[in-house]
């Protein structure tokens, strides 16, 4: 059996023993809850749906623990982008938030023929043209002519059907296609890509196993139920078409991991990616220390 099968049996059992339902969690009663602060980087959706979630579910008092958000370093746990911070201790997100679309449908479309193409995407996301270069650079595509554009400059030049492809995040996609309806997404990025770290944990408390055993259920909550119902458990800030268009393609392109344990198989998949793009990340067992996640999965009430 896989380790993610293995995950998933684990975590399944954790659930029936809870009794989670789309209406929250059963709580456990902890009289002295151990605090600890988590500051999450530019991580988006990826990062601050599980962990609202996490809240609302009451998994992290479950798990003798209270958890507070910090937007500045220093903090016990660092969420962030991979490749930033060593040692990964969990993994939360392996895929890219990244699609390429397009104003009208292109039955033919490849992504290896977008080479010499004009490309938009939007200037403030920057990292979503340095991995549309590194997926192209495993095509053998070099020569790509991506355009920095402003986002109403993008929306206004779409409406118009001035641009022949735009490259954007979900949220973009969701303003895009709703000003033209008949708007196709071509390509997601993630799925050229494999799996692989693209949002983890890393920093030290003595309570990381249990901040890792409650992002299990987390995710797994997130890819065991459809979006109508996980809504109305997030935050008010985040009930919108956008969160709700995020999930239904985190779960379709897997871009949640199944489990917070980095797998050597998908952490070697980033390691070969980033490459193309001269960035080195170190050796897996240099790099990685997967005894909290792998403790995380035995923590059962």
């Amino acid at each position: 059996m896989t380790l993610k099968a293995t995950s998933l049996r684990i975590l399944a059992s954790v659930l029936l023993g809870l009794g989670l339902s789309a209406c929250g969690a059963q709580s456990n009663t902890h009289e002295r809850a151990t605090t600890i602060t988590v500051n999450i980087g530019r991580t988006g959706p990826l990062a601050q749906i599980p962990l609202d979630l996490a809240q609302s579910l009451g998994l992290f008092h479950q798990q003798g623990i209270q958890v507070l958000i910090s937007q500045h370093p220093p903090s016990d746990i660092v969420i962030g982008p991979a490749g930033r911070r060593w040692p990964i201790y969990g993994v939360i997100g392996q895929g890219i938030n990244g699609l390429v679309v397009s104003p009208e449908p292109d039955p033919g479309f490849r992504l290896a023929g977008l080479e010499q193409v004009p490309i938009a995407y939007p200037q403030s996301q920057p990292s979503l043209a340095w991995a549309f270069r590194g997926l192209m650079r495993t095509h053998a595509v070099r020569d790509t002519l991506l355009e920095p554009l402003g986002t109403e400059a993008i929306i206004r030049l779409w409406q118009a059907h001035h641009l022949a492809y735009v490259l954007v995040d979900a949220a973009l996609w969701q303003r895009l296609h709703r000003t033209d309806p008949s708007a196709t997404l071509l390509a997601v990025l993630s799925a050229s890509m494999g799996p692989m770290p693209t949002v983890t944990v890393s920093g030290q408390n003595r309570s990381l196993p249990q901040f890792l055993a409650a992002l299990n259920l987390s995710l797994w909550y997130l890819t065991t139920h459809r979006p109508k119902n996980i809504l109305p458990l997030l935050p008010r800030r985040l009930r919108t078409p956008q969160t709700r268009l995020f999930i239904q393609l985190a779960e379709r392109y897997q871009w949640y991991a199944a489990s917070t344990v980095p797998t050597r198989q998908d952490y070697q998949r980033g390691v070969l990616f980033w490459r193309t793009l001269g960035v080195k990340w170190p050796d897996y067992y240099r790099a990685v220390d997967t005894r909290p996640s792998l403790v995380a999965l035995s923590l059962t009430p």
